[in-house]
């Protein structure tokens, strides 16, 4: 919980990091140390302690991605690093679709994000020629994300800009059981 007090002619936004070390910040403005108070209140419900950050330090989700699949191929089969960077691109096409062509970045990923992205994918005009996905394609598409999301945060590329990975908990389909032919049906084959 961040507070804001006035200083003089200056606001000073004060709260504790998630390791309980107090932190502040001044602002020249009270409606600046409002939104400052919000951002920060959001980061720490998000899981991450709030820094000073400039626009160009910030990872995108885009650059994660892709350091993710060129990483990725020394380690995956051709064909599982094929389907996990079309995977991936599913993603990047979700997320263009939701901030209207801006950059996303990291600090906007969230389990809310991966719920809509879940919602986004059982859509049929989001599949492949209109055709909806089943809920089992749906769900590895978001385990795809989720093993990128973990492994930013493993990495000491992005330290302190990426949230704490969210998982959803996602189901999968039961599989019947395989029926055994008969000795007579086999006889008639």
């Amino acid at each position: 919980m961040a507070s804001v007090r006035k200083r003089g002619s200056r606001y000073q936004v004060r709260w504790r990091s998630l390791t309980g070390e107090e932190r502040n910040r001044t602002c020249p403005t009270k409606k600046s140390a409002k939104a400052l108070k919000v951002e920060v209140e959001d980061h720490l419900a998000r899981g991450r302690d709030w820094f000073p950050v400039e626009e160009d330090q910030c990872a995108t989700v885009d650059e994660i991605i892709d350091k993710y699949v060129e990483v990725t191929a020394a380690r995956l089969r051709a064909r599982t690093h094929r389907r996990y960077a079309e995977n991936l691109a599913i993603f990047q096409r979700f997320l263009n679709h939701q901030t209207a062509s801006r950059a996303t970045y990291t600090d906007e990923l969230s389990k809310a994000l991966l719920e809509d992205f879940y919602l986004w994918l059982s859509k049929p005009e989001n599949g492949l020629h209109g055709h909806q996905r089943s809920r089992d394609t749906a769900r590895k598409i978001v385990e795809v994300i989720q093993l990128c999301w973990e492994w930013a945060d493993e990495s000491d590329r992005w330290e302190g800009f990426i949230p704490r990975p969210r998982r959803l908990k996602l189901t999968r389909k039961k599989q019947g059981f395989a029926k055994a032919p008969t000795w007579g049906q086999l006889d008639a084959c």
